[in-house]
């Protein structure tokens, strides 16, 4: 962007102009700009700005800029829990490892509810990192957490990349690998895992269909493998046999 145009946009959003010409000087900013010392400074400014939308603009072209700088503010935004949370967890999650590593430090002693709200918009975020942030949700020890993740994820599923789709399933695999995984967080890991449709995932949901696995557990493994080819050997379809035979068993199929 040429200086003079630079400069001029950026007396628009820091010169008391209306805040219809602040506005697109900040949208135009976000798309065009580049990480200047001046440009970074102004937009950090606005964050203080009286005016919502202006302030989510400036978020937002902060996250378009991947400009570093303005993670402090970001961080406090999202621990305010306010209407600013959405911007600012997606304008960190565009700002590679130090804003996922940032949203994840936030979601370690944050409530159930913001852990929620953080999680939702970094499975949208389009960062392989951040999915991975997003995912230890799936290891808390709040239910409702672990279900909010689970939905997020599988929900975006389909929208992932194939770098997306391999990072997601190197956590999930390597979480289930784990020695103690309490059932709740296991079986969410297992649904999670299916809607990637992980080839190498097949033996994984195998070994979890008869017991000791909790039943909950087995279920998930069972719907899992909906997703894959019948079984042929003659050992998986004994186990089969075995689970379609206890009475306490709780399918997950539908009535």
């Amino acid at each position: 962007m040429p200086d003079a145009t630079l400069t001029k946009l950026l007396h628009i959003v820091a010169g008391g102009e209306s805040k219809e010409l602040r506005h697109a000087a900040l949208t135009v900013l976000g798309s065009v700009g580049s990480k200047d010392a001046k440009l970074v400074k102004t937009l950090v400014g606005v964050l203080d700005d009286g005016d919502l939308d202006l302030r989510i603009a400036a978020i937002d072209a902060i996250g378009e800029l991947q400009a570093e700088d303005a993670l402090g503010t970001l961080e406090r935004f999202v621990r305010d829990a306010g209407p600013e949370l959405e911007a600012a967890v997606q304008a960190a999650g565009r700002l590679g490892a130090r804003g996922a590593k940032l949203m994840g430090k936030v979601m370690e002693n944050a409530s159930p509810s913001l852990k929620s709200r953080v999680g939702a918009v970094l499975a949208k975020s389009g960062t392989g990192n951040a999915l991975i942030v997003t995912a230890q949700g799936l290891l808390d020890g709040d239910p409702k957490v672990i279900d909010a993740t689970a939905r997020s994820l599988a929900t975006e599923v389909p929208a992932y990349t194939p770098p997306q789709r391999h990072a997601l399933a190197k956590f999930l695999i390597e979480s289930l690998g784990a020695k103690k995984i309490p059932p709740k967080s296991e079986a969410a890991l297992l649904r999670v895992l299916s809607a990637l449709h992980e080839a190498k995932a097949e033996d994984i949901f195998w070994s979890r269909v008869l017991p000791p696995h909790a039943s909950d557990v087995r279920a998930a493994a069972l719907q899992a493998l909906g997703n894959h080819p019948a079984p042929t050997a003659e050992k998986r379809l004994q186990a089969l046999l075995t689970c379609a035979a206890e009475r306490d068993f709780r399918s997950s199929r539908p009535p």
